[in-house]
């Protein structure tokens, strides 16, 4: 063989690796998928079948796109990703040990859509301790012994159209710097349906502000709680906390922590209380046009009114 000949070869040898290795925008898991089709970048034709396959394969700022009815596996969000199922169709996470969905690397951004994360056993549904954003919406959250969804990491956080329940701890868990935003969203059957939390982080504050949304059938409904030289604030607003056994809207602080809860247009009824701050001296502000009744105590700690503009 020549020398040009095995020159060109050579080139074509790694224009090959090079074609084979690259990573694509948008890839695409399915029930008859196999993890093989890595080789083939998980195309629409040969798709992969879990989702830690797919990321591989898919380039940050990419997405995972989930084709037909299956379970698709725990994962490592470890880059910016939107995983996404295709409407109408069943896109579960089944999860028995650790956490269904574990993101842990700064600066990314992820978005979760239209995906069923289940625990059969697992510790947390979504556990976020670095990164940037975490979106999740239309998704299905539930029986996790410990949360739904926990922030731990000063990340944005946000939650639209979703139903996290029977969780051991809370639905969804803000800390240590968090920002949430939550609407249009559901919380049944938790310890905590939702839960702003500062106890490690001193001089922190974490919020979030919820809308449109029902925390039922809890322990606790929305809760803002800080135990150390921090804060904690939750906001509601045109929401609802009912039949939850010990508190509807509550802030408690402790430790030269500051809570506070502030609700407007929001009707707590059938709670144990429906508005408190656990006899702590936490602040809680109403907008004056809150319907807060028929619970075994209405309201428990100081209420100022801040009124609506």
């Amino acid at each position: 063989m020549s020398r040009v000949n095995a020159t060109a070869l050579a080139i074509a040898g790694l224009l090959f690796c090079s074609v084979a290795s690259a990573q694509v925008q948008r890839s695409f898991v399915a029930s008859h998928g196999s993890d093989s089709n890595t080789a083939t970048n998980c195309g629409f034709a040969n798709p992969c079948r879990g989702f830690t396959a797919a990321q591989s394969v898919t380039n940050s700022g990419g997405e995972i796109v989930a084709l037909d009815a299956a379970g698709y596996g725990a994962i490592t969000i470890t880059k910016s990703i939107s995983i996404i199922a295709n409407p109408g169709f069943y896109a579960g996470i089944s999860a028995s040990t650790g956490n269904a969905v574990t993101i842990a690397t700064a600066g990314v951004n992820v978005r979760l859509s239209g995906l069923r994360i289940n625990g059969i056993g697992a510790t947390n549904g979504v556990l976020m301790t670095n990164g940037a954003s975490l979106t999740i919406d239309n998704c299905t959250i539930s029986g996790f012994s410990n949360n739904g969804v926990e922030v731990t990491t000063a990340a944005k956080v946000r939650m639209v159209g979703s139903l996290v329940m029977n969780n051991g701890a809370a639905g969804l868990f803000v800390a240590r710097g968090g920002v949430g935003s939550v609407s249009n969203s559901k919380f049944l059957g938790n310890q905590y349906g939702v839960w702003a939390y500062e106890n490690v982080t001193a001089g922190t504050t974490t919020t979030i502000s919820v809308s449109n949304s029902i925390a039922a059938g809890n322990t606790h409904g929305f809760v803002a709680q800080a135990d150390v030289a921090s804060t904690a604030k939750i906001s509601v607003s045109n929401s609802s906390a009912d039949d939850n056994i010990t508190a509807g809207i509550g802030a408690y602080q402790a430790g030269g922590g500051v809570a506070l809860a502030v609700f407007g247009s929001t009707k707590a009824t059938h709670n144990g209380t429906g508005v408190t701050d656990y006899a702590s001296g936490a602040a809680l502000r109403s907008a004056g046009n809150n319907l807060v009744n028929d619970n075994a105590t209405n309201t428990l700690g100081t209420i100022t009114n801040v009124g609506t503009m």
